[in-house]
């Protein structure tokens, strides 16, 4: 190669490494400044998953290059006195430095991913004060510490196994190729020979050490459609994994004795024991549950299924459920309505869907506002309580006309939404329309009903688009007539736009109107993470979110409430829903629609994954109950209720027998809408 050549190639590459490290900086610093946005609290959730990361990448890092390095430099050893081109490489430092850092990269990179989600619950584990009726162990460890161990294991052999065959490649290519070209001397040379048997002894010891995890595995095995240890799992397999480690350090033992005395046809005999073993202990297994469990299943598994009929109502939080008769006569009088006139005048005899469809129509006002769908809540009017249906009204870009559709009417013009209505659910107009509470803009509350005091929706369910504030020009607040009322934000929300801040938003959003527009001041501001379950996701990307449910607090601010869930699948014995088999709706989160403003209130004191949580990223939850101006207007969540529910059909029997038979599962009604007929759970407005 040319010398100069040689300089430009340097130079790309410098050009390249220097490229993809400042990108990865201005990435960190967008990632900050974006979570810092969300609130001071959230950005210790970032520092700390950040270090965790970092620590667990650096950690298996450290222990893979040095699996790999001390591999290649005893391949190095045993085969010096060999020729060929590898021969030659590995005797240069440089090149067993490289070859093991390039491959431990990618290999670390896998056990990194495996262990990092499961370490800070493993080190901030909180016991359930529960154990598990076949190992004894509480349940805390089989949701804390049993994950991050089996993961840290199971990733040790996977990484192992590569390093086997790292090794074996590395000696085949340097018995290939050579002067010889014969692979045979590669079975005659017994040092090359003992240095991979070595490795396959250690691959056999991280194996056995496995097993206490894999005879607990059964906990979530299969009980005639209940999960579970049942009979055939605890009689043949728990057994069996008990000696198993035993059992396989033996036959590695012998093995090598065989192997150093060269008496092949009895190792290969030895080695061939423990598959036949696993073969043996199948067809025991299979023959129990065929002729043992099978004719008198229900007997033989009832009190496998008592467990699973218990844990799995605990784990749904179902086990405290008062069941009371409810008598039905049919002999309705005028005194049982005079006595219930409360509970009948709160009937609901509105829909969801055609509420939103109504609302759109009568309130809508301008295209480019939208109602998204309708939340409920409860509020006391005039003395009464009164479940409420009500909707932001929430800005769309996607509607402006063609006309109104350009660069600076979308991002510094039509930024926000405005007001919101609201209607009883238990009344309607004469011609069948929603009798509205709250309506107009700007908004007007009928007497008794909370007045709206910041009627701004900068934050909402269906916001994707970032907004520019604060700018040259002022914001479209509403219309009045052909009047445009203007507006200047002035709330907590948004991120600064310096000159980096930007250069770097622009590039991210693919917007270089941003870098040469004129409107944009040293005062100007960029929203960003608009939709709120977005935004909550972002600060705690640890739970598992419901979808916003809208509320007006008492003060007459508008707020968005996320029900925040713990979950896990691996409660011992409990049925898997969804994909979980433990929840709690241990989190309510509070967005204020105007600013943005991200506050979490631990409503489940007593879930131990919370706790933990909390011990991992203290600061991050308030401490004190949820304000009074929101806590009147909570409703139960419809996740929750959707599963619990579903759950529920199939777990309110207490009897095995009952259970086993599947006699008594209850069913979801149906109802017609429109001429589609739907089980009435469809009918939730909203998707998960």
């Amino acid at each position: 190669m040319k010398k100069s050549s040689k300089k430009a190639l340097i130079i790309s590459l410098f050009a390249i490494v220097f490229i993809i490290i400042l990108a990865a900086v201005l990435g960190l610093y967008t990632k900050i400044i974006s979570v810092k946005e969300l609130g001071g609290a959230f950005l210790n959730v970032f520092k700390v998953n950040f270090t965790v990361k970092l620590l667990s990448r650096t950690i298996s890092f450290l222990i893979v290059f040095a699996m790999f390095f001390i591999s290649t430099i005893v391949v190095a050893s045993l085969t010096k006195d060999k020729t060929g081109p590898l021969v030659n490489l590995l005797k240069k430092m440089s090149f067993k430095i490289i070859i093991s850092l390039v491959v431990s990269v990618f290999a670390s990179a896998y056990i990194s991913e495996t262990i990092y989600d499961t370490f800070l619950l493993f080190t901030n584990s909180t016991q359930f004060g529960m154990v598990d009726p076949l190992f004894g162990e509480d349940i805390g460890y089989y949701i804390f510490i049993r994950p991050f161990l089996a993961a840290l294991i199971n990733s040790l052999i996977s990484v192992w196994l590569v390093v086997i065959g790292y090794c074996m490649l590395m000696y085949i290519v340097v018995f290939a190729v050579n002067e010889y070209y014969d692979l045979r001397n590669l079975i005659e040379d017994r040092p090359a020979i003992v240095h991979n048997l070595v490795n396959v002894v250690i691959f056999f010891i991280l194996k056995a050490l496995t097993y206490k995890f894999t005879s607990q595995e059964i906990l979530y095995s299969d009980i005639g459609g209940a999960n579970g240890a049942g009979y055939t799992d605890i009689y043949v397999w728990y057994n069996f994994y008990k000696v198993a480690p035993y059992f396989l350090m033996a036959l590695v033992a012998l093995s090598l004795v065989f192997f150093f005395r060269s008496q092949y046809k009895r190792l290969f005999m030895t080695v061939l024991v423990y598959p036949v073993a696993i073969v043996a202990v199948s067809v025991t297994a299979f023959a129990v549950q065929a002729f043992v469990v099978n004719p008198n299943e229900s007997v033989k598994e009832r009190p496998y299924l008592e467990y699973n009929l218990s844990f799995t109502k605990k784990a749904f939080k179902l086990d405290n459920v008062i069941e009371k008769p409810f008598a039905v006569d049919n002999n309705l009088t005028e005194e049982d309505i005079t006595e219930n006139e409360s509970v009948l005048d709160s009937i609901r005899i509105t829909d969801f869907a055609s509420t939103v469809t109504a609302y759109n129509s009568i309130q809508g006002i301008r295209d480019f506002y939208k109602f998204n769908d309708v939340d409920v809540s409860k509020y006391n009017i005039n003395g009464t309580p009164t479940l409420v249906m009500l909707s932001p009204r929430e800005i769309s870009g996607e509607r402006l006309d063609k006309n109104t559709s350009n660069y600076t009417n979308r991002t510094f013009r039509y930024t926000h939404g405005f007001g919101a209505v609201m209607s009883p659910q238990n009344k309607v107009t004469a011609e069948g329309q929603p009798e509205f509470l709250i309506k107009d803009i700007p908004p007007e509350s009928e007497k008794g009903v909370v007045k709206i005091k910041q009627p701004r929706v900068y934050y909402g369910e269906t916001m994707t688009d970032y907004a520019i504030v604060n700018s040259a020009i002022k914001e479209i607040d509403y219309l009045e007539g052909n009047t445009d009322k203007e507006f200047s934000y002035d709330g907590k929300g948004g991120i600064k736009l310096s000159f980096l801040n930007r250069l770097i938003y622009s590039f991210k959003n693919l917007d270089f109107h941003m870098l040469i527009s004129n409107y944009i001041t040293p005062e100007s501001k960029i929203l960003v993470n608009r939709n709120v379950k977005k935004r909550v996701e972002e600060a705690l990307p640890f739970l598992k979110f419901d979808n916003p449910n809208f509320v007006i607090d008492d003060n007459g601010y508008l707020k968005w409430i996320i029900d925040g869930y713990t979950t896990s699948k691996y409660y011992p014995y409990s049925q898997t829903y969804d994909g979980i088999n433990y929840i709690r709706n241990s989190v309510k989160v509070i967005v204020d629609a105007y600013d943005g403003t991200v506050e979490a209130y631990i409503t489940d004191k007593t879930d131990p994954i919370i706790q933990s949580y909390a011990k991992a990223y203290p600061g991050v939850f308030k401490t004190d109950a949820l304000p009074d101006s929101i806590s009147d207007h909570i409703v139960y969540p419809e996740y929750l209720f959707k599963l619990q529910a579903t759950v529920y059909g199939k777990y309110h029997v207490s009897n095995a027998t009952s259970f086993y038979n599947n006699s008594d599962s209850w069913v979801f009604s149906k109802e017609k809408y429109g001429s589609e007929i739907m089980e009435n759970m469809q009918f939730f407005k909203k998707d998960y």
